[in-house]
């Protein structure tokens, strides 16, 4: 890809990214204006209002992708990195969560599966002993993705502070990892 066409195109992602989580139902016109391009530009980059959301969740999931990586290497301990990443997890799903369900109504998130950088960690995580092993990886993950969302949630739907959605997120996980004995 040509890198003025490539800059065009990480332009309307860019742009696709903070015209939809203010408006999951913006309109491609909308997009193409923030990213300050024509909406046959935008048509180009993106046959259509799906791929160029399937586009922006990928985008979300680089996002949170990041987000743990930067956790992982600034904390090796599993229970002191989980205290790190789950606040700021809640934290940054809460800020996109519009989006973010609008991708679920969509079954955009259907085939999603959490990267196998994070199911590795919590796999180690209970091969060290830091996290419970009497149940499946998957299951913490589950266990994991609810809580985050459920943060989020409970900021909107409750008023909660978003600093103390993000405390009981953490001491629900902490307790759910927790190993038993």
């Amino acid at each position: 890809m040509r890198s003025d066409s490539r800059r065009n195109r990480d332009r309307v992602l860019d742009a696709a990214l903070e015209v939809l989580t203010a408006d999951p139902d913006a309109a491609i016109e909308d997009v193409a204006t923030a990213a300050g391009v024509t909406r046959s530009t935008v048509y180009r980059r993106f046959a259509g209002r799906e791929q160029l959301l399937l586009a922006v969740r990928a985008r979300l999931i680089e996002e949170t992708r990041a987000l743990f990586l930067d956790a992982a290497a600034r904390e090796p301990d599993h229970r002191r990195c989980m205290a790190v990443l789950l606040p700021d997890a809640v934290r940054q799903v809460h800020q996109r969560r519009r989006l973010w369900q609008r991708l679920t109504e969509l079954h955009a998130l259907d085939d999603y599966r959490p990267q196998s950088a994070f199911v590795d960690w919590v796999a180690a995580g209970q091969g060290a002993g830091a996290f419970r092993d009497d149940v499946p990886t998957a299951w913490l993950m589950t266990v994991w993705m609810q809580l985050v969302f459920g943060g989020s949630l409970a900021i909107e739907r409750y008023g909660i502070g978003i600093d103390e959605a993000a405390a009981m997120a953490l001491d629900s996980a902490e307790r759910a990892f927790a190993p038993r004995g």
